[in-house]
Order: C-alpha cells, then structure tokens, then sequence
C-alpha cells in the first residue's frame, strides 16, 4: 500500500536523523546504542539502499588502530587516518575478533602502518559485500591476492605473505 510506503519512509527517516543527532552530539551514548542494536543498523545496508550511505556512516567496526574487540571505529575515522598514497579502505573477515587481529594477511599491514577493519561478526560479510564504497574510497579485503600496496610503500604481497602458516608455500 502506498500510505503504509510512505510511513515506513518517513519513519526511517526519523530514526536515521536520531541516530546522526545521538552520534554527532554524544558519541558515548551512540556507542551505547551501537553496541546493542549494531547488528540491525549493519543488517540494514544491504537491504536499503536508499539510505545506504547514510547506514555507513552510522556503522562501527573493531580495526587494528585500537587494541580491544569494541566496535568504535567509523568508516569516516579510517579515512581521516588513511597513510598518504593509501586509495583503499582494509578489511579482513573471520569468525571471531581474535581470529581476526592474529590473521596472517595482516602482517604486510602491520609492517606498512596501515589500519585494518576487523569484520567479526556474521553479518559483517554480508555489509563488506554490499558496501563497495565510502566516500570514494572502495573497500578490499586484505586477504586478496592481487592486492597492491605499492602506492603506499608496499609491494603486492608475496605467497609468503598471504600463507596461513607465515613460511613458505
């Protein structure tokens, strides 16, 4: 029904205003609110995608800038911290935080100083799928194999650097 679309459109719009408000003027208590509802907000970027932008902006994830499992990190942090040269915004998936931050793809970004998203959640996958993007800066995950880094001081990651093990292949 077109009234129920309309209403649904607009309610949406004004929980995504509320969210934004909460986020920009207190962050602790947006923090509070993405911890408990995070998995629905990332749950909603796929699936709308007439707010998609505005969903990422709101999105928090773990990365290696910080030391704990909490999911504070906004896509436009990452990009205010990008190295100079740096195109792309990293991510690495798994099926936990720790399995995450001890990945072996990680070390060639260790090395370089370049942060990574630690996508550890389930639906992260499906959000790193759909979300290409963020302000003109695409997303790779840091497990690809055609990865290059050299723009930033790097070179294409060698089998060594991309074995599970960390030694030969």
């Amino acid at each position: 029904d077109r009234q129920i679309r309309q209403i649904r459109k607009a309610l949406v719009k004004k929980v995504l205003d509320t969210f934004t408000e909460l986020k920009e003027k207190e962050p602790e208590k947006y923090l509070s609110l993405f911890k408990a509802f995070g998995r629905v907000l990332k749950e909603g970027l796929p699936e709308d995608h007439a707010n998609r932008d505005r969903l990422a902006r709101l999105l928090r994830f773990s990365s290696t800038h910080h030391q704990g499992d909490e999911q504070t990190v906004s896509l436009a942090d990452y990009v205010s911290r990008m190295k100079d040269g740096q195109t792309a915004i990293y991510y690495i998936t798994a099926d936990g935080h720790a399995a995450a931050r001890h990945s072996p793809h990680l070390e060639i970004f260790r090395k370089l100083g370049v942060e990574v998203l630690l996508l550890h959640e389930r639906i992260d996958e499906w959000v790193a799928s759909s979300l290409h993007e963020f302000d003109g800066k695409p997303l790779h995950s840091a497990a690809a194999k055609d990865l290059d880094l050299s723009a930033i001081g790097g070179e294409a990651p060698t089998p060594e650097d991309t074995t599970p093990s960390g030694g030969h292949a």
